[in-house]
């Protein structure tokens, strides 16, 4: 597992914590923010995913600027 996965998983639950919280107190903005958060945490997570897959065949020995 490298950092982008563990921060992206991080993200994930932070959006969804914020999307229930924002079902409880009813602020649809909170929500929309929450989503938000949840999708970039997916996309991060997939990069980091990606990256895992890839090193081993490119020869990539450490983390790119993102």
């Amino acid at each position: 597992m490298n950092a982008d996965r563990i921060e992206g998983q991080g993200k994930q639950i932070k959006g969804k914590l914020m999307q229930l919280w924002a079902g409880l107190t009813g602020d649809a903005a909170l929500s929309r923010r929450g989503h938000a958060i949840e999708l970039v945490g997916s996309a991060q997570a997939g990069f980091g995913r990606a990256m895992s897959a890839a090193r081993p065949h490119l020869g990539f020995r450490r983390r790119l600027g993102v």
